[in-house]
């Protein structure tokens, strides 16, 4: 029988990849839709780079999601953050 609870997230971002993990555990059917294209399948597009700190919040969020072992397999610890301003 097909699962009766169905979502929609529009946005893979954080939140909205987040949300959707959150959605499929408590047992729907979750779409999610973004209009950017896969990351993982442009290749190196060059400029910056990007460095996410994750606050104690996001790691509380992502234990609720029950991923902070596959996170913190490919996360580098960061002991302290310094801010710089002109």
């Amino acid at each position: 029988m097909k699962n009766s609870k169905r979502a929609v997230v529009v946005g893979a971002g954080l939140v909205g990849s987040l949300w959707a993990i959150l959605l499929a555990k408590r047992g729907y059917e979750v779409d999610v839709y973004e209009r950017r294209p896969d990351v993982r399948r442009m290749g190196f597009l060059g400029g910056r780079s990007i460095n996410l700190a994750m606050s104690d919040r996001g790691w509380r969020a992502i234990q609720l999601a029950g991923i902070e072992d596959q996170i913190r397999s490919v996360a580098i610890p960061m002991p302290g953050r310094m801010m710089h301003s002109e």
